[in-house]
């Protein structure tokens, strides 16, 4: 992992997080779709750094956004299966190795 991220995946979150919700829901699937060979700890790096910047933008108006909450929630989920990837011996250096995790599991990619 270099020392910045592609720009293109925090604005790609911050979009998605902006919008109405429910549609937070596949954000991750759907980054690690649209850049299958990034390295996932920087689609983790983009939700925190989108969240960040709505909080930031809406800390002036003294109320919080669900984004907010969403983006940070999606970065610990992506965090935790990478943590359970790695103590499975399981290759987790792109995300297309996240979206075969997850196709292993039944119930992951459920709509």
């Amino acid at each position: 992992m270099g020392n910045t991220i592609n720009p293109e995946y925090a604005e790609f979150a911050l979009a998605r997080l902006l919008r109405p919700a429910g549609d937070w829901r596949r954000l991750v699937r759907d980054m690690a779709e649209r850049w299958p060979d990034a390295d996932p700890l920087d689609h983790v790096l983009a939700l925190i750094e989108a969240a960040a910047a709505i909080e930031q933008a809406h800390a002036a108006r003294n109320h919080g956004h669900e984004g907010v909450v969403n983006g940070y929630r999606l970065a610990a989920l992506l965090s935790l299966d990478l943590q359970v990837m790695a103590r499975l011996g399981m290759r987790c250096l792109a995300a297309s190795e996240v979206i075969a995790c997850w196709q292993s599991d039944g119930n992951f990619l459920r709509p």
